[in-house]
């Protein structure tokens, strides 16, 4: 077998390549053996036309520990963005991000008792699939802020409550468990405002 290090690529001996790497080495079955089964983020050095496999440098409990947190705090914002769907129901993120909007511009024709440019712009398309006027769906709107603000108060004290935990953690374990509880303190918070 024949190994290259500038293309860390094999060339069995049985195939006739046309070209072939400048720094192509022959290795034995057992250095072929050891680059494919080496462990995950070691490296191949190739020295004295030796093939040497480089294990990585282990790494610290504080490297460890802040990938870790790294994960956990992915996991916090997709649960948190899970939960605000599965809380607002059929509700794109994309409806959601435009609610604050959508709440001033239905304020602002509420109180004027009459459709604003911008409350027609965004309530318009909304407003005629369902046979309503503008005004009445600016209405609904201001009628849904307040569950609207509640959700989203939940959500964001769930995902803050969590993430300082996660930063207050000063073991592995302690994050693991944090990790480990984020679905069912989600369920518990659905279950509370459900019931």
């Amino acid at each position: 077998m024949r190994y290259s290090p500038s293309t860390r690529g094999f060339y069995p001996e049985i195939i006739s390549y046309p070209n072939l790497p400048e720094d192509i080495i022959t290795v034995t079955d057992a250095e072929h053996k050891a680059v494919i089964n080496k462990p995950d983020g070691a490296t191949v050095e190739v020295k004295d036309g030796k093939i040497k496999i480089i294990l990585p440098k282990e790494k610290t409990t504080e490297e460890k520990l802040s990938a870790l947190k790294t994960i956990v705090n992915g996991n916090i914002k997709a649960k948190s963005s899970q939960l605000l769907s599965t809380l607002t129901g059929n509700v794109t993120p994309e409806e959601r991000d435009t609610w604050p909007e959508k709440v001033i511009a239905a304020k602002a024709s509420v109180d004027a008792q009459e459709a604003t440019e911008e409350a027609i712009a965004l309530f318009k398309d909304e407003a005629d699939a369902l046979g309503k006027t503008v005004l009445e769906r600016c209405e609904r709107a201001l009628e849904l802020r307040q569950k609207y603000l509640t959700l989203v108060g939940l959500v964001a004290g769930f995902k803050t409550k969590l993430e300082l935990e996660v930063t207050q953690a000063d073991t592995i374990e302690k994050v693991q468990k944090i990790n480990d509880k984020i679905s069912d303190e989600a369920q518990t918070l659905i279950d509370d405002f459900m019931g």
